[in-house]
């Protein structure tokens, strides 16, 4: 139970657990060629007290080799080809050992031909065992992650490169994201398997969509900013033209992003303009530009005046301000105009002290940049209802 527990709250198997396995195999491996030698060698005799004594000492060697290479220490999901070799390494020195230890028992009377047929079958059943062991330990460990956490969004990782299938690793704790796939434009890598994840392609729109309906995709991400501006007028657009199902386009945190205490925080962002540009947005400041035109305006004997919405919801002087991203009114939706049901509407109540000084501080901006004065607009909006302010009052 608290081995289960540690796999679905911390997601490893214990070393312990692993080097118990692991010492179980090769036990069974040794019992097996011992059993295929004794009834299966020509010239092989052994007494059950000598086979039981031969399963201890086999146990100690066992003990010893796979501490040397340390294979029990390895994490199983991260494994590769490249980490088989101290399985192999660990499976050759204990042969050895076996063939020495054959050959100097005194009790043990094989010929040549069985010692090494021993030797040969213990070998390779304990190297096939304890690669299956891995690749069950893998598969186990897959389905309880996957079936741990259906929450998570589905994303298809674009393109194929080191960095696109790197991110299957630093995904794959994510509680917020979940791999459903690869994305590559044309049929190269068409029935592919990447990292064990399958591999969609698309060529226009159509096929597009239709790789939408079979991954249940929720968003795409891209590996690099680079690959992003390859697909701004094709994979991108398609994204931003679907009517039914949105589909997000997020791109990958890149290593240098990281905040010195987040390291461990994998977090996706929405992809930006300048991703695409491949360039910093370029910022305007109105207020230089508005003391130009107010400088212009007065050498030429003119007034100029600035027109000031009174609905304080999405947009106020001056106008640089991206829509519905005020500061103000981000910070204090308990100044919001309020329904007669008790429901909070989406703009600013003029019954409140702190919206009156914000408004009365924002009349002062166009004055800072050399307008005449300011033209209230109470054309749009709501600007008052039923907030408590107002009850008071009645």
């Amino acid at each position: 139970m608290r081995m289960l527990k540690n796999l679905l709250q911390n997601r490893y198997l214990s070393y312990w657990a692993v080097l118990f396995i692991d010492l179980a195999i090769t036990c069974i491996s040794a019992l097996v060629s011992i059993v295929a030698v004794y009834y299966f060698g020509e010239e092989a005799h052994l007494s059950l007290g000598t086979g039981v004594w031969m399963m201890l000492v086999a146990l100690v060697v066992n003990v010893l080799c796979f501490y040397i290479f340390r294979t029990y220490k390895h994490i199983i999901r991260h494994s590769s080809l490249k980490g088989l070799w101290s399985i192999g390494a660990a499976v050759a020195l204990k042969a050895v050992a076996f063939y020495v230890l054959l050959h100097a028992w005194p009790s043990v009377y094989w010929d040549e031909k069985a010692i090494l047929l021993g030797v040969l079958i213990d070998a390779l059943v304990s190297f096939v065992l304890l690669i299956g062991a891995r690749v069950a330990m893998l598969i186990v460990y897959d389905w309880v992650v996957a079936h741990s956490d259906d929450k998570r969004k589905r994303v298809l990782v674009y393109g194929v490169s080191d960095k696109s299938v790197a991110l299957t690793t630093r995904l794959f704790k994510s509680p917020h994201y979940r791999i459903a796939g690869f994305l590559t434009y044309g049929t190269e890598m068409s029935g592919y398997k990447v990292s064990e994840h399958k591999t969609y392609y698309f060529r226009n729109e159509e096929e597009f969509n239709k790789v939408l309906e079979l991954s249940s995709a929720d968003a795409i991400l891209f590996a690099v900013e680079e690959d992003a501006k390859e697909e701004k007028n094709r994979l991108i657009k398609y994204c931003g033209e679907r009517e039914s199902k949105p589909i997000k386009v997020l791109v990958a945190p890149q290593v240098d992003e990281f905040e010195a205490d987040s390291l461990n925080k994998m977090k996706m962002r929405d992809i930006r303009i300048e991703d695409l540009l491949g360039r910093e947005e370029i910022t305007i400041n109105r207020e230089e530009i508005y003391k130009v035109e107010t400088a212009y305006a007065h050498e030429h004997n003119m007034e100029l005046f600035a027109a000031q919405r009174m609905a304080l919801s999405s947009f106020a002087f001056p106008y640089a301000q991206p829509l519905f991203s005020i500061k103000f009114v981000n910070e204090h939706p308990e100044f919001a105009c309020m329904t007669r049901d008790g429901r909070s509407a989406s703009f600013m109540s003029f019954a409140y002290r702190e919206v009156q000084d914000f408004l009365i501080e924002s009349f002062r901006q166009p004055a800072r940049c050399g307008f005449d004065g300011v033209t209230l607009l109470f054309t749009r909006g709501v600007h008052v209802l039923f907030e408590e302010p107002v009850a008071r009052r009645l």
